[in-house]
This record gives C-alpha cells, structure tokens and sequence, in this order.
C-alpha cells in the first residue's frame, strides 16, 4: 500500500486554507442568499474533501486528484461574485 507523498499532502493544506476568505465573502453576500449559506457550508466541504483525497490516494490516486481540483474550483467560484462586487 503506497503512502501519499509530502507534496500531496501540502496540496490537501492548501486546498484546505482557502477557505480563509469564508469571513470576506459571508459580509459581502445579502443576508438570506443562497451564496451566503454556501458560504457557511464551504469550510466543511474543504475539510472533508481533503481528507477523503488523502485517504484516497493509497488506492486510487485519480480519484484524490479529481477531489482536489473539485475543491480548488469550487472555492474560486465562491469567491468570484465577491471579488466583482457582484454578491
């Protein structure tokens, strides 16, 4: 059973510190949005899509990857409307 390499796992940190903008984009959404609840929502889905692309790649390594980029471009596209001001 391969293990997951350090560099891996620094992709699974990182995938998981975007959700440090959660707080800028929770007070620009209007009360009562939905991207505002999605924002709510956001760090548990990073967490746990880090987790499970770490506990993944022993076996299946596509699959991990495929939850990273999942991960990476969900959390863009929830800071999209914030950064055009359009939230």
């Amino acid at each position: 059973m391969k293990r997951a390499p350090r560099w891996f796992i620094l992709l699974c940190v990182l995938s998981v510190l975007t959700m440090g903008f959660t707080p800028a984009l929770i007070s620009a959404s209007p009360p009562g949005s939905m991207l505002r609840f999605l924002a709510y929502c956001y760090p548990l889905y990073a967490i746990a899509s880090a987790v499970m692309a770490y506990y993944c790649y022993r076996d299946r390594d596509e699959i991990s990857w495929i939850l990273l980029i999942l991960s990476f471009m969900s959390g863009l596209l929830l800071l999209l409307p914030a950064l055009l001001g359009t939230a």
